[in-house]
């Protein structure tokens, strides 16, 4: 792991006060998403629904969830306009202001106990949520370099556990999950976004937005001299000018444009499949039936709550290991292990849940698979697809494809939490099969069509993407040995790459192409030179036409 030689103090403090976007993301996510919290929370409204008006109930309930995840899709599509227009560090600091908004609306509505009134508010906060569940990724994942581009990305989803942590511990009753305490415990997030707010004021803008959207070139060196300290070189800088080259086609990608664009459609299908995946691993179910798997344990009702925290603090040790891996490992290797282990929990808790036999250690056998279940959900569907999402697409594009991806994201989630309920109501523990061929499709597609990401540059990505249409499925591998190779040849004086796809430089200035595992350069004679390898780049010094 001596990629990690490559952290510097910048990058780690700039990461955490980003990350701070995430936290009030898994915050919120608990708050106001929180079937269990809802429901509480409409008996003590000014709503009140009598228990014997069943359908009513469900109906109200089912709205006040659904409004979280409207907005978290409408937060997502004009995040593309947002960080496109304003930059990815404006983004989030008009953000944070209307969650300190939002923070205080929920506070006062809780206090005059006007439910109707907060539900509003839940729809902007879920505006905010959807905002910062892509602009904070997003940013890592421009500011990174190559090699813990990845675990960069994941730091940012152990933040939103650690989020959904802190929301689990300040809600139990002994401490603001209680009448009295309920108007701080809507308001808290409000804090946490104060304080980012003044700390992104200190932060750099994105180097790649400023120099590929904006052509500040000035602006972005200063920036990757400080991001990168003492590995900085000047070889990112030519990598962005390649990349700035060869994108000149997706220059202003907005939503629609990609939506029908035919060199688009493989990533951003990537994409999707994984997300909606992610989304139908049966985690969902798994949360459903934790709170009973648990009271079946005969613990009591009043430590199923702790219980509950206790296990999302030991499955963020899985985000840990997650953070530690995914550029060591792979991407591809995390997403087979993890819907295969999904695939597998989802028939043995099939088998366990339907048993109705009291067989004593029954209930702790099921408490286990949802464990497995859930840190398999972790390990691979639920933290890669937010990285490919970032790495297969170049600058431009890249944000309508997090508006894309985004809104399907928080539509599938909706889509399975109000669905679910009424699936379990007529078939029970069976619902879990409903999500093993998902789990199974996602499997197949991640081992046949995705390809490796880790330690390569967006270009060499984009590059690779474009070959892969012409190649076998089993032979992803020689596809990816033979994506970034170029050729270079004399030609009156001048040198210059044949490969069509390859970008070059023709302002006089050193040129810089991909090549997978060489370096060679080209002397003014025409002559090939060999230059010691570094792995990933190729140089070409052109000579100066007599």
């Amino acid at each position: 792991m001596g990629y990690f030689q490559e952290l510097t103090l910048s990058l780690v403090l700039i990461t955490m006060i980003s990350c701070l976007g995430a936290l009030q993301y898994g915050y919120n996510f608990w708050i106001l998403y929180s079937s269990v919290l809802v429901e509480e929370e409409l008996n003590q409204g000014d709503l009140h629904v009598s228990s014997r008006h069943t359908d009513p109930k469900i109906l109200l309930l089912e709205l006040t969830i659904a409004i979280f995840p409207t907005g978290g899709i409408l937060g997502s599509l004009i995040f593309a306009f947002l960080v496109d227009r304003f930059g990815r560090k404006r983004t989030m600091l008009l953000n944070d202001i209307l969650s300190v908004l939002c923070a205080i609306l929920l506070r006062w509505f809780k206090m005059i106990n006007s439910f109707s009134l907060s539900f509003i508010t839940r729809f902007a906060a879920g505006i905010c949520t959807g905002i910062f569940s892509t602009s904070v990724p997003m940013y890592l994942g421009e500011i990174a370099p190559v090699n813990l581009r990845g675990t960069i990305i994941e730091v940012c989803l152990f933040f939103m556990s650690l989020g959904i942590a802190v929301a689990q511990a300040v809600s139990l009753p002994e401490f603001l999950g209680n009448e009295q305490g309920s108007p701080v415990l809507f308001g808290l997030t409000g804090i946490g976004a104060l304080f980012q707010l003044v700390l992104l004021l200190f932060l750099p803008e994105s180097p790649r937005y400023l120099l590929i959207q904006k052509k500040q070139e000035r602006e972005a060196k200063e920036v990757l001299k400080k991001l990168r300290g003492s590995h900085y070189t000047e070889d990112e800088i030519e990598e962005l000018y390649q990349e700035d080259q060869y994108e000149q086609q997706e220059k202003g990608m907005r939503v629609h444009r990609m939506l029908c664009s035919s060199r688009q459609s493989w990533p951003l299908r990537c994409s999707i499949i994984l997300t909606v995946g992610q989304q139908l691993s049966g985690i969902k179910a798994a949360y459903y039936y934790r709170d009973g798997v648990l009271k079946s344990m005969g613990i009591g009702d009043e430590n199923v709550s702790r219980l509950i925290l206790g296990a999302t603090c030991l499955l963020m040790m899985t985000h840990i290991a997650v953070i530690c891996g995914i550029d060591a490992w792979g991407r591809r290797i995390l997403l087979l292990c993890g819907f295969g282990i999904c695939s597998i929990s989802c028939i043995l808790l099939t088998m366990t849940l339907e048993i109705e036999t009291p067989i004593s250690w029954l209930p702790y056998l099921s408490t286990v698979l949802v464990l497995i279940l859930t840190g398999a959900h972790i390990l691979g569907p639920g933290s890669v697809p937010i990285v490919l999402t970032t790495e297969l697409f170049l600058q431009s594009s890249r944000s309508s494809a997090y508006a894309i991806v985004g809104s399907v994201h928080w539509f599938c989630s909706c889509i399975v939490t109000l669905g679910f309920h009424h699936i379990q109501s007529y078939i029970g523990p069976y619902s879990f099969l409903i999500f093993f061929p998902f789990n199974s499709v996602a499997l197949f597609y991640s081992l046949m069509v995705v390809p490796e990401t880790k330690r390569k540059t967006f270009l060499s990505i984009r590059k690779l993407l474009e070959m892969l249409p012409s190649k076998s499925l089993g032979n992803k591998q020689e596809a990816n040995e033979e994506a970034v190779q170029e050729s270079i040849t004399p030609s009156g004086g001048r040198r210059e790459s044949r490969d069509r796809k390859g970008s070059l430089q023709r302002d006089g200035r050193s040129e810089s192409l991909q090549c997978d595992g060489r370096r060679q350069s080209l002397r003014s004679d025409g002559r090939r030179e060999s230059v010691p390898r570094d792995g990933r780049r190729m140089s070409v010094q052109r000579g100066r036409m007599q």
